[in-house]
């Protein structure tokens, strides 16, 4: 049987509205853990990422939520991480500026509200927030897309959106620096269609 890490190294989960989701603490501070959340099209790939960070920040803690508690247990069993059971309802339970980093992947890009779920992800992010999603030139849900490796033109998921991050993140009074880039995640459905966009954050309170 898998050893189990103690709680507070890392958790995933997989989310209602599609994708997976990992937390884990970074350090402490002023006696209050921070967090770092990472999201994720598939648990294999948010799990990677928790791992990542284990390896670049060995005393980091990590800690992730799922919507599928089978999975959640799952996770646990093979990680050894902090996984919990939640959805995006459970952003609402976290304090603002819980974790240094909030990490998307194929998050958003999932998300119908998307105004309401980024409002809240940068709520719990202290210093930075990291997305990376579909970015599209048109805004909305997205019905058909070209599959690259396909060589044709298919039906999209049905929770499939393309969100102009770019403006709203640009917009939002604490990002005082935007990065972004396109980045080619793979050939398959929307995977050539990604940017990553990295917002620095003014403290929370504090912007212009």
């Amino acid at each position: 049987m898998a050893s189990r890490r103690a709680a507070g190294e890392g958790s995933v989960h997989k989310r209602k509205q599609g994708g997976w989701q990992g937390s884990t603490t970074v350090g402490i501070v002023a006696g209050q853990r921070r967090r770092k959340t990472v999201y994720g099209a598939t648990q294999r790939e948010v799990l990677d990422k928790l791992a990542a960070i284990r390896r670049t920040l060995p005393d980091a803690q990590l800690m992730g939520l799922d919507v599928n508690a089978e999975a959640v247990a799952a996770g646990v069993e093979a990680t050894g991480l902090d996984l919990r059971r939640g959805d995006e309802a459970s952003l609402a339970d976290l304090q603002s500026g819980a974790f240094d980093l909030v990490f998307t992947v194929s998050v958003l890009d999932h998300i119908a509200d998307v105004d309401v779920i980024l409002g809240e992800l940068l709520r719990c992010a202290r210093q930075a927030l990291y997305l990376l999603e579909v970015d599209l030139p048109v805004e909305g849900k997205v019905v058909r897309h070209r599959d690259h490796a396909a060589g044709e033109v298919r039906e999209s998921t049905g929770a499939s959106y393309s969100w102009d991050l770019a403006r709203r993140l640009g917009d939002h009074p604490r990002v005082w620096r935007l990065d972004k880039r396109p980045i080619y995640l793979h050939p398959k459905a929307l995977g050539p269609y990604y940017t990553g966009y990295l917002a620095w954050l003014q403290p929370e309170g504090q912007g212009p």
